[in-house]
């Protein structure tokens, strides 16, 4: 006989989630290629080539600070984001440290990203509680435009999430499986 706490919950990579998000959300037309054909030409039989691009433009990172996400986790994910940077590319990343407010709004372009090392350039800035609803508040009222945005938090936000950016958007849990983002995907990182 199973019992409930023997059902195992499958295991995801997160890491390759991400830049699989991350890939999906790449923007422009630098390149064509036939390995996808152009979906509205097939039902004539006829095979067209599809555009993509191998880079992100502006990647939007938004980092909780609260005292929960400080430490293991926010190393762990550090670790991991740095290399989906190397691969992905991104033209520029725009991070937010926020708590109850948007405590620091840093932007890196590629020259800086390269010669720089991103757990260096992430430092939590902040400390209180947490409230998203004013993050994004912050995004929508700074006109902050982005090809996609990644969201880190433990999850333990206010109750009634009012979250009005219209970007692409992955939220990354810290071990808290009863998050349910308002909008876009979630990916649970283990501690």
């Amino acid at each position: 006989m199973l019992f409930r706490s023997e059902i195992l919950v499958p295991k995801v990579d997160w890491q390759k989630e991400l830049q699989e998000f991350m890939v999906n959300s790449m923007r422009g037309d630098d390149e064509i290629t036939f390995r996808r054909y152009d979906r509205r030409y097939v039902c004539d039989e006829i095979y067209m080539p599809t555009t993509y691009s191998d880079r992100v433009g502006t990647l939007l990172l938004l980092m909780d600070t609260s005292g929960s996400t400080v430490g293991k986790p926010f190393n762990t994910f550090c670790g991991g984001l740095k290399s989906i940077i190397e691969r992905v590319k991104p033209e520029r990343i725009r991070v937010l440290h926020w708590d109850t407010s948007v405590k620091s709004d840093q932007v890196l372009d590629e020259q800086e990203y390269t010669t720089t090392d991103i757990s260096e350039f992430l430092k939590p800035r902040g400390g209180g509680g947490t409230c998203v609803t004013a993050c994004g508040d912050y995004v929508v009222s700074n006109q902050i435009n982005a090809d996609c945005c990644v969201v880190f938090t433990d999850g333990y936000l206010e109750s009634d999430i009012q979250w009005r950016p219209r970007i692409p958007t992955m939220w990354m849990i810290t071990d808290n499986e009863s998050f349910t983002p308002p909008s876009g995907r979630m990916l649970t990182i283990s501690k």
